[in-house]
């Protein structure tokens, strides 16, 4: 039992917000980002925030907007 090595946790936290910093998950955010800016001016466009609709719509789409960025960088 004493050759059993322990797993380096230094290195995955180290690791974790370095992840980010590479071409692979930068162009994901880019597409993520330019997605939703052109869908809330899209959306801003096509149902005004005067109406109960259109700030309901816009209040979802964002919040979906927020969760697919919170589940992405927390999966790196």
């Amino acid at each position: 039992m004493d050759d059993a090595q322990e797993p380096d946790c230094r290195l995955s936290s180290y690791a974790g917000p370095r992840r980010l910093l590479h071409w692979g998950p930068l162009i994901a955010i880019a597409i993520i980002l330019w997605i939703s800016i052109f869908t809330v001016f899209c959306d801003l466009m096509y149902w005004p925030l005067d109406t109960k609709g259109g700030a309901l719509n816009l209040g979802t789409f964002l919040t979906w907007v927020n969760v697919e960025t919170y589940r992405f960088l927390r999966s790196s």
